[in-house]
């Protein structure tokens, strides 16, 4: 039994391996880092917290204006290229995403959503048409 660089044993890195993982966890940090470890944490820790920033930005984005959703995948996506966990939630959105996607394109669905569509401009029609007829139409001075 010889050891790496990570300090474990070829059987332990050969356990690791048949479980689905390796010492680096297919990190896509380029060589030089992934050869020493303090700079392996460091690289793992910026790549944490800028993908985080991105996914807490998407979440903002979910109330004021812009692309939350694909800022929260995108921020998954920089997270999933150095943690496993991210990797699954990525997996997880993107068939969410899928079957959001398929679901928005069933004739059942956008056939209810223009039924309700019509009956809103229906609804908001009668009711500027009450409110013209009861108050007048008058501009501001």
């Amino acid at each position: 039994m010889t050891g790496n660089d990570f300090g474990t044993t070829d059987d332990t890195m050969i356990a690791e391996e048949a479980r689905g993982r390796t010492a680096a966890r297919g990190t896509h940090a380029p060589r030089f880092v992934q050869r020493y470890r303090p700079l392996h944490l460091t690289w793992r820790a910026v790549i944490f917290f800028i993908g985080g920033a991105v996914v807490v930005a998407g979440i903002a984005m979910l109330v004021l204006p812009g692309p939350g959703w694909l800022a929260i995948i995108a921020g998954l996506a920089i997270l999933a290229t150095e943690f496993f966990w991210a990797q699954r939630m990525l997996g997880w959105a993107r068939t969410q995403a899928a079957r959001a996607a398929q679901h928005a394109v069933d004739p059942r669905t956008r056939r209810r959503n223009l039924t309700l569509l019509a009956v809103t401009i229906v609804l908001v029609t009668a009711g500027a048409a009450g409110y013209v007829a009861r108050y007048g139409f008058a501009l501001p001075e």
